[in-house]
């Protein structure tokens, strides 16, 4: 099996987790989305998932900056990364995040709290980043949607979906890309 999709699993424990890797190491998409109740413990058992590809991890609002660094020291391999409303991941994780996924081609974002200076690092360390949705990403301001769409060369896509972006922004990343698709 390579694909597993167990989001919103209420009997979703890290025990269970870990058995549920035991049973698919080989697994190249993982969606533990919507899953309250997973500890660190639970997220150390993804460094068994040499060949994971996509991790979703949206709405497991329990994840904290620590968490995240030890999700990504364990997903080496990520091309797609899913982590909506992650609310308690700070600046602190995104910059770790941003240093942490070089691999990296489509990332989801949306109601997250990055700023600034994380999403700037992201733009240029993610040397790969083909596609990023900030949707509702309320921090993040002109300043650093310019800049790293000025960094991120790769990006194809950029999603700013109720994002407190001027159109006037919206105009110079056009002039600057006229081949990116901004997303409004």
């Amino acid at each position: 099996m390579e694909e597993l999709d167990i989001s919103m699993c209420a009997w979703l424990t890290p025990a269970n987790l870990r058995k549920m890797i035991g049973i698919c190491p080989h697994l190249i998409r993982l969606n533990v989305s919507s899953n309250g109740q997973i500890t660190a413990a639970g997220w150390a058992e993804l460094y068994q998932l040499q060949s994971l590809e996509f991790l979703d991890i949206s709405r497991c609002h329990q994840i904290s900056d620590e968490d995240l660094k030890l999700i990504l020291k364990a997903c080496l391999q990520l091309t797609e990364f899913r982590m909506e409303e992650c609310d308690k991941v700070t600046d602190i994780g995104f910059l770790n995040l941003a240093m942490n996924i070089p691999k990296i081609l489509t990332l989801s974002l949306a109601r997250c709290s990055l700023g600034d200076a994380s999403l700037i690092e992201m733009g240029i360390r993610c040397t790969f980043l083909q596609r990023l949705n900030l949707t509702r990403c309320e921090n993040v301001t002109d300043k650093g949607v310019i800049e790293m769409v000025r960094q991120a060369k790769s990006l194809r896509e950029l999603i700013l979906t109720h994002c407190f972006i001027s159109p006037e922004i919206t105009e110079e990343i056009h002039r600057l890309r006229p081949l990116l698709k901004v997303v409004e």
